[in-house]
């Protein structure tokens, strides 16, 4: 009868995006209540409060522009591929809102939409702007306000900005290419955690990418990630990676020192850990 986290997380989201758009959110309710999700009777009312107050906690976060103000068209190429898209903008903001935990992984979409807006449009220095949920709760209970992770592309001019947006969705396209060749061990969460160019095996996140069924999949159950090798039947595959003992820790510390290479982050989510962050080791 209550929504699991899964189903929290998509009403969350649909949520948010009703509120960014402007939807009336009796209308929004109404028609939630119609297509099914919600809990009956009383107890609607009180997931619904909590709901909005997780959505509450996004909006609270200062200085992010929240309605979008204008779309970016995106018609170019990189490395002879076409790339074509059309970015929503919030004036000088790429912002992504997340009704979910804060993670690394939140970091990559919208690197790539701001590199693709870059291209497009480089005499504008765009920000990227991704609010996330904060879990964690104060002595007294109380949930702490959402964090904001904040970066820019790197580049004092237009045309620095169009190199380092042009080797972020080059990074992309490669890594497209060497993944339709041979499964490649680069992975939605763990990939982030690399410390002194070694991926950890030990990290949590590797627990849960480990349990997605596309990663079992290609790589079986259980599989001992740090034993990877290069493909023997295709050896060139990790051809022009970062240099590294085994494939996973090569193909994470290729895409953490790509975004690294390609953009400044302004204001980390997470100051403990402030990958790229301007001032950061």
């Amino acid at each position: 009868m209550w929504p699991g986290t899964l189903a929290e997380r998509i009403l969350g989201a649909e949520l948010v995006t009703a509120r960014r758009s402007g939807v009336n959110i009796d209308d929004w309710l109404h028609l939630r209540s119609i297509a099914g999700g919600l809990p009956p009777g009383g107890l609607r009312a009180q997931f619904l409060t909590g709901l909005s107050a997780s959505v509450d906690r996004l909006f609270a976060v200062p200085g992010v522009a929240h309605a979008v103000t204008d779309s970016v068209e995106v018609a170019t190429t990189v490395n002879g591929r076409a790339i074509v898209d059309t970015i929503d903008v919030c004036g000088h903001q790429l912002v992504t809102m997340a009704y979910s935990r804060w993670h690394p992984r939140h970091r990559l979409a919208a690197w790539l939409r701001l590199a693709a807006a870059t291209l497009a449009r480089p005499d504008v220095a765009w920000e990227s702007v991704i609010v996330a949920l904060n879990w964690a709760a104060d002595k007294d209970g109380k949930l702490r306000p959402a964090v904001c992770d904040r970066f820019v592309m790197v580049g004092d001019t237009p045309s620095d900005r169009v190199v380092s947006a042009t080797a972020a969705l080059a990074f992309a396209l490669d890594m497209r290419q060497r993944g339709l060749r041979s499964a490649i061990p680069l992975f939605e969460r763990s990939s982030w955690s690399v410390t002194n160019g070694l991926f950890d095996p030990s990290d949590d996140d590797l627990k849960v990418d480990l349990k997605r069924p596309t990663v079992k999949v290609l790589f079986g159950d259980d599989p001992d990630v740090m034993a990877m090798r290069t493909h023997d039947l295709i050896a060139q595959i990790d051809d022009g990676l970062a240099s590294a003992p085994d494939r996973a820790s090569a193909y994470a510390a290729t895409l953490v020192g790509t975004f690294c290479a390609t953009v400044e982050v302004t204001a980390p989510a997470n100051p403990k850990k402030p990958l790229c962050a301007k001032g950061s080791s």
